[in-house]
């Protein structure tokens, strides 16, 4: 991914599926199931655990569209 790649030290990318296993309990946790993927989320850790959804079109989304998104975060 372009994004991760240009991302590289400000945040954490990680993809995941949502099958049985640590995928499914990962997708459970940030509240996804299979009829709301491809989706892209952002985890704020700490003890609140924030979560956000990416606001715009996954089939276009850009470098640019999400850096902007993380830095408001």
């Amino acid at each position: 991914m372009k994004a991760a790649e240009e991302l590289k030290g400000q945040i954490l990318f990680v993809t995941s599926g949502t099958e049985e296993g640590i995928q499914q309990r990962l997708a459970e946790f940030i509240g996804v199931d299979a009829a709301a993927t491809p989706t892209i989320r952002l985890l704020s850790p700490g003890e609140e655990m924030k979560k956000f959804v990416f606001p715009g079109s996954i089939d276009s989304v850009s470098v640019n569209a999400l850096s902007k998104w993380i830095s408001e975060y």
